[in-house]
């Protein structure tokens, strides 16, 4: 599992250059890594790209946004242990850019 980011994933972003190089590079780990014939069989890799995650950080940094659209930290997670106890599991090399409505979390496969 990688944490990617949508933004950076989705298109050029010209206000955060490290933020975007060092989230292009774990993408290009992933899109490698997913490719690699000596992983176990069993084994897939999957990168979520997260929109704004709900943290206290971002919170801090970005007051004035609307809170209520951004995924907190605890359904992400959620849908990952699902994804890793079987439920509705990506395939290997699947990039899920996160969307969240309704209190809920859910991929959009790219």
């Amino acid at each position: 599992m990688f944490t990617g980011a949508a933004a950076v994933f989705e298109g050029p972003v010209n206000y955060a250059y490290g933020y975007a190089l060092t989230k292009s590079a774990t993408h290009a780990l992933a899109l490698n890594m997913a490719t690699r014939e000596d992983l176990p069989e069993s084994s897939d890799v999957v990168t979520i790209l997260p929109q704004i995650i709900d943290t206290p950080m971002n919170r801090q940094v970005m007051p004035e946004a609307d809170h209520d659209t951004w995924a907190p930290p605890d359904k992400i997670a959620q849908l990952v242990r699902g994804w890793a106890a079987g439920d509705n599991r990506p395939i290997n090399g699947s990039f899920a850019r996160l969307e969240y409505a309704n209190n809920t979390v859910f991929p959009k496969f790219l």
